[in-house]
Parts: C-alpha cells; sequence; structure tokens
C-alpha cells in the first residue's frame, strides 16, 4: 500500500520534473483521432514520433 508519505514524494517529483503537452484533435483531424485510438497509439507512440523527429533534425 501507498503512503501518504510517498504519494507526496510522488506529486512532488511530477511538480518539478514531468511536463506536459496537450494534443487537440479539431473536427478536421477527426479520423487521424480515431484511427489512432483504434489502433491503440497512445503519448508513448507520440513521443516516439517526436523523438524520430528530433534526431533527424539534430543529424541534419
Amino acid at each position: 500500500m501507498v503512503t501518504d508519505a510517498q504519494k507526496k514524494a510522488t506529486n512532488a517529483y511530477r511538480a518539478a520534473n514531468v511536463k506536459n503537452v496537450t494534443v487537440k484533435f479539431f473536427p478536421a483531424d477527426r479520423e487521424v483521432y480515431d484511427w489512432m485510438r483504434e489502433n491503440g497509439y497512445s503519448g508513448a507512440w507520440v513521443r516516439e514520433l517526436i523523438r524520430r523527429e528530433y534526431e533527424r533534425a539534430k543529424g541534419e
């Protein structure tokens, strides 16, 4: 079981170190959103796409 101290420490770590980005899909992008959800893609997949693009751009 997680103690209150562990919860507090986890929340403090996340507040200091974890960054969030929200992606909004407007009606014009609904088919892309639906495809992504139907195929089980998630934040990890989006991070990997961004990482690949970042690495490619660094190499140029």
